[in-house]
């Protein structure tokens, strides 16, 4: 996969794009930071990704590789007292390190997702592979952590509302 090429995307004759009705245009869903609650997800896409490895925040050269999970909210159950509910259809990710540990917490979460133990013999791929698509339950959770300067981080946790528990 790592030749892959992106799409290119399509110039359109100046005549066409102004002529384009907006109907016809697509919606793209907004990429959102969901706030904690309740929500039914599905997986919208589950994929490896490329990245520059920084040490200190500058770049060291070198390239890792995560796994990607973009989620989509299928509805808002509940959220807590001032928060609005999330538009249906809105996107957002979580990414999981190429390294063991990070396998790790991919793994948990696809548990979780799947609402399995066992992977029955299943490798990364055919897991990543096999969780697109799924619907489950989750509580998000939301814990911010501070930055270099004024920088604030929001960490989204995404726990199946009923948990698989491993028995290893």
């Amino acid at each position: 996969m790592a030749n892959e090429l992106k799409p290119k995307a399509v110039i359109l004759d100046l005549d066409e794009l102004m002529d384009k009705k907006m109907n016809d245009v697509q919606t793209l869903p907004d990429y959102i930071t969901p706030p904690p609650g309740l929500y039914m997800l599905s997986i919208k896409d589950c994929s490896t990704e490329k990245y520059d490895i920084k040490e200190d925040g500058k770049a060291t050269g070198q390239k890792g590789t995560r796994i990607k999970i973009v989620y989509e909210v299928v509805s808002t159950i509940a959220v807590n007292e001032g928060e609005e509910p999330v538009a249906e259809k809105s996107l957002f990710s979580e990414s999981f390190q190429g390294s063991e540990q990070g396998l790790e917490f991919f793994k948990k979460a696809a548990m979780n997702i799947l609402g399995v133990t066992d992977f029955e013999g299943a490798s990364v791929r055919d897991v990543m592979d096999g969780i697109k698509g799924a619907e489950f339950k989750a509580k998000i959770t939301v814990r911010k952590t501070k930055g270099q300067g004024d920088k604030v981080y929001e960490n989204l946790t995404i726990r199946a509302a009923n948990p698989v528990v491993a028995t290893e």
